[in-house]
């Protein structure tokens, strides 16, 4: 029984995906032109929709931050007896994101923050029985808007609800090996996809 390697497009497309994001996270870590404004850094805890929960750091002033964030929505390996219909399932969903915050003071305690940010979100679904296998990769690249509040619960500790619609361009394939006749066989798709599923974010977040 053979087994299938990951596209080479997929491939491809994720490496210049990371290279892209760590080129601009170490661009954004040079120090700032302007001396006066107060150097902030943060670092916490974010979920998307209960769907999936991160790290988010963020690193700049009090005006504009750069944040770069880590979720995993899923992760499950299950091996079965032996002589079992089942013999293994293995599924993981994550991904990164690299974004830039604007702030703007609201009250005393309160502010509003925009910007851009671009993704990179990641599933994988390998499963086996006694008929075969079935291989599923999904891999999105994304771009979208920042909209979101802060509040600052006190001096060091800071609580974030974003709103952030993303586009991507969605590509998607499918190897089912005998595994179940009622899936496609062989299956690839690719497109642009306008996602609300992770919108809303919650965030919670220490200074210093």
């Amino acid at each position: 029984m053979t087994r299938k390697t990951c596209p080479d497009y997929l491939r491809r497309l994720l490496f210049t995906s990371l290279g892209l994001m760590l080129a601009l996270a170490a661009i954004a870590q040079q120090p700032a032109a302007d001396p006066v404004r107060k150097r902030i850094r943060e670092v916490g805890l974010y979920g998307r929709n209960l769907n999936g929960f991160g790290l988010t750091y963020r690193f700049g002033n009090e005006k504009a931050v750069w944040r770069l964030q880590a979720f995993n929505a899923k992760s499950d390996l299950q091996l079965f007896p032996k002589g079992n219909f089942n013999v293994r399932a293995f599924s993981i969903a994550g991904g990164i994101s690299f974004g830039r915050e604007y702030r703007s003071p609201i009250r005393e305690n309160l502010e509003f923050r925009f910007g851009p940010e671009i993704g990179l979100s990641l599933s994988m679904d390998d499963r086996e029985n006694f008929y075969g296998t079935f291989d599923s990769k999904m891999l999105l690249p994304q771009a979208g808007v920042i909209i979101g509040l802060n509040y600052k619960i006190k001096e060091r500790l800071i609580l974030g609800a974003d709103l952030v619609p993303t586009l991507g361009y969605k590509i998607s394939s499918i190897d089912n090996q005998n595994y179940d006749p009622n899936l496609p066989r062989l299956e690839t798709s690719r497109g642009f996809e306008f996602s609300t599923q992770n919108l809303v974010q919650f965030s919670f977040c220490v200074r210093f």
